[in-house]
């Protein structure tokens, strides 16, 4: 945590032929007891391998979400948002907006 409003955070991801590596950036809004409300961006390396394709591209990411403390150092996350993928195979380059949903449990240390 950075301050009391700010949050930046390191990320892998992964799922059957899909690998993320990246980051993201918080801003939390209007926090009231044990529920954190915040805005954040995130930018991520995407590898891709599956169905034909070996790609590697980016991802880009804007989301609005909402942080639930159960313990103080407990918490359960909700975001969604818009996220841009372009994805390149031998130089041939595709794209496209998707909508993103992440529910994950955080511990804090």
């Amino acid at each position: 945590m950075i301050g009391e409003r700010w949050m930046v955070e390191a990320r892998g991801q992964f799922e059957q032929d899909a690998q993320a590596w990246g980051g993201r950036a918080y801003l939390y809004v209007f926090p009231s007891g044990r529920i954190y409300p915040y805005l954040g961006v995130e930018g991520d390396y995407v590898m891709y391998k599956g169905e034909g394709l070996d790609a590697g591209g980016y991802l880009g990411e804007a989301f609005l979400g909402l942080e639930y403390f159960i313990l103080k150092s407990l918490s359960l996350q909700f975001d969604f948002g818009p996220a841009y993928v372009g994805l390149n195979q031998a130089g041939i380059s595709v794209g496209g907006l998707r909508f993103v949903v992440n529910i994950g449990l955080t511990q804090y240390f």
